[in-house]
């Protein structure tokens, strides 16, 4: 009985519970037990009417979003076939009695839902190690230009990842892509890493360089522009650590960032200059 109870319309049963007891209030105050009846049938029909419309209006609903769905899933076979494992897989656990997996399984949906949403915002944070960071990938796909800015903590560059990196940077130049790479350093760090700012100029990168404490705070960034439609920028810590990236295709911020990007060209200097520089400061 409770699982009938459960499966009728709430609107409804308040509609009729309200005819029958004005049914029985006019039965009581001396009306006539026919025309009593018939109020209350009259209420009952006009509450079944409007339910009915409800209902119809619900299923249209539903028909419509099952329809654009069904044309998703036509269009996708991709998305077809990965959404009917999940449910499938989603039903598995859901019979589980095992709620932490249950819970679990809705977290990934959501998360999965929320990836997708980002995407198609044309703008998602991920972890570095995320098959979505777009670092070396970015160079790869580089046809025409790349535009960095090294200024996170610069460690990274003398692991055995960033000799990978580099030979990946010296591809994309032998295609005939125009990179230039702004160091954002004091000059000790510079220093410390003139190597590897050689081995970049060696292989055909444009490498520029800049201080800290001699440009603005807004365009102390680390970034990557390929080909002026695609932005990754690392999201840094207190202590200038890389910790996540945030990659976008947005024409707004792409614009921002070409706009700093090209700012801080005016406040760098070769590497030339650089090294004479510093070759004055020894003497």
């Amino acid at each position: 009985m409770r699982k009938i109870i459960k499966q009728v319309d709430p609107i409804l049963l308040i509609g009729i519970t309200i005819s029958i007891l004005i049914s029985v209030i006019l039965v009581f105050v001396g009306q006539d037990e026919v025309n009593s009846l018939l109020v209350g049938l009259v209420l009952t029909t006009i509450t079944l009417i409007i339910d009915g419309f409800t209902r119809i209006k619900e299923v249209e609903r539903n028909t419509i979003q099952a329809l654009g769905l069904e044309e998703s899933l036509t269009k996708y076979p991709f998305l077809f076939s990965t959404l009917f494992q999940i449910a499938k897989d989603y039903e598995s656990v859901r019979n589980l009695e095992f709620d932490f997996f249950k819970h679990g399984a809705d977290d990934v949906l959501l998360d999965c839902r929320n990836t997708i949403h980002s995407l198609a915002e044309q703008r998602i944070e991920v972890g570095l190690e995320n098959n979505l960071a777009y670092g070396r990938q970015g160079i790869h796909d580089a046809q025409k230009s790349l535009k960095a800015v090294a200024y996170a903590e610069p460690s990274f560059w003398k692991t055995k990842y960033a000799d990978f990196y580099l030979e990946s940077n010296a591809q994309a130049v032998a295609r005939g892509v125009k990179f230039t790479r702004i160091w954002l350093y004091d000059v000790k760090t510079l220093t410390e890493y003139q190597e590897i700012l050689q081995r970049q100029v060696d292989v055909g990168i444009r490498v520029l360089i800049a201080y800290p404490d001699r440009v603005p705070d807004h365009i102390l960034d680390d970034i990557l522009l390929v080909d002026d439609k695609v932005l990754a920028r690392l999201v840094l810590d207190a202590n200038g650590k890389a910790k996540s990236q945030i990659v976008t295709i947005d024409p707004i911020e792409i614009e921002k960032a070409m706009q700093k990007f090209t700012l801080l060209e005016r406040y760098s200097q070769t590497y030339s200059e650089f090294l004479d520089y510093m070759n004055k400061n020894k003497e």
